[in-house]
């Protein structure tokens, strides 16, 4: 181990060896697209929510990583194998930054996993080596984790990495027609929310429910005056670059202490993002216009069915959908016009017959806008992000589920 590991926060710059021995019987080297199918093995064993569709698990690892305009010819990750088998993995997703306002080369780290065989022959020196390759690659590159578990989080640490603690909230909301009229008349009437959240304000809402479902009617969503909600998919709503692009600098301009600091959602991002995902088809985009066709706010919708992510969904014949939020742009002045894309994305959802919405806070403002919205919130084990680097402050962080790898 180099001294960047008896030293976390001075993490070596040096680019790691592409084969490099940890163990008498274990071996570090970068990943090849060939390892694809041992890798999906070791990660099924390993990680919770690994999709079982081997060939839709590829798909997506191919796009994220091979496929990946913006890795170029950097490492995508590395393995330790011993006698010729896959015992650990670390990968590195490469996307467009802005840490504290500036562009920076954001260098992700995902599908962080070791073996048990592995940490039989080297202890904990088997996953350390990992990650120190992982810090040795990341020389000009902004390092982060955005699926970070406790592990991942107490290793990082000693690179000088931190967590963030709001992103360890997550938010849904089920897409009944009672919770559509919590969401929808409750998003800008304030006496509506204290009667909905009142003592009897679980039966009026099962009533209220009951009756729009009766006479087949739905809620309709608050649009601020002058302007239409239109959906489309993503390959005829690919100028969400321009939406990001006239967006950025009132954005920026009015943001948090310390800039912006998220996914730099450029035309050519949103081109390989969404234009090129494996699974464009299960994406929708909700934009809103003012009355000249001006794009005032977006948001990206991807329907995800949870066929293969665990045993009990493989084994059952209608495997349930969910609805994810996974991209969202707003001039930060503008809380009405992200109130209306989430009460357009529940109706959304509701039309495909997903079970849930399901969202992060985005910003940490945000997170007072979902309980207005009736939304609940759904804790992980450990902050989702975790940020090295210069550390911006975590209320600059802008973070939805589409920055998940």
């Amino acid at each position: 181990m180099s001294s960047a590991t008896d030293n976390p926060k001075s993490p070596a710059p040096a680019t790691a060896a592409p084969v490099a021995e940890v163990t008498a019987s274990l071996h570090l080297r970068a990943i090849e697209p060939a390892d694809g199918p041992e890798l999906h093995a070791l990660l099924l064993t390993s990680l919770p929510g690994v999709p079982r569709d081997r060939r839709r698990w590829l798909a997506r690892w191919h796009w994220q990583t091979w496929d990946n305009p913006f890795r170029e010819n950097r490492p995508a990750g590395w393995v330790i194998e011993a006698q010729g088998r896959l015992m650990g993995h670390l990968g590195a997703v490469y996307l467009p930054w802005r840490v504290a306002g500036g562009p920076r080369l954001g260098m992700i780290a995902t599908d962080y996993a070791v073996a048990p065989e592995a940490l039989v022959h080297g202890g904990a020196f088997a996953g350390l080596t990992l990650a120190q390759a992982f810090f040795d690659a990341t020389a000009g590159a902004f390092p982060l984790a955005t699926t970070a578990n406790e592990k991942t989080g107490a290793v990082f640490a000693r690179y000088g990495c931190r967590p963030v603690p709001w992103t360890r909230e997550f938010w849904r909301a089920p897409t009944t027609t009672a919770q559509q009229v919590r969401t929808c008349r409750g998003a800008n009437s304030r006496l509506t929310r204290k009667v909905l959240g009142g003592p009897n304000g679980g039966a009026s809402l099962r009533l209220a429910g009951w009756l729009y479902a009766s006479l087949h009617h739905r809620p309709a969503v608050p649009i601020p005056g002058g302007c239409r909600v239109e959906t489309t998919t993503p390959r005829l709503a690919l100028d969400l670059g321009r939406i990001r692009g006239d967006l950025a600098g009132p954005r920026t301009r009015d943001a948090q202490p310390g800039g912006f600091t998220g996914i730099d959602r450029s035309q050519p991002y949103f081109d390989w993002r969404y234009g090129r995902h494996p699974e464009q088809d299960r994406h929708r985009v909700i934009t809103i216009r003012d009355a000249d066709g001006t794009v005032l706010a977006g948001a990206v919708i991807l329907f995800e069915s949870t066929a293969g992510f665990s045993d009990e969904a493989a084994t059952t014949t209608a495997s349930p959908l969910r609805a994810l939020v996974t991209d969202l742009i707003a001039p930060s002045h503008r809380d009405d016009l992200v109130k209306t894309l989430f009460c357009a994305a529940l109706l959304l959802a509701a039309d495909h017959e997903a079970e849930f919405l399901v969202t992060t806070a985005g910003q940490d403002r945000l997170r007072p806008l979902f309980w207005e919205l009736g939304f609940e919130p759904r804790a992980r084990n450990a902050p989702a992000v975790v940020l090295g680097g210069d550390h911006p402050t975590d209320a600059a962080l802008d973070f939805w589920c589409g920055a998940m790898f």
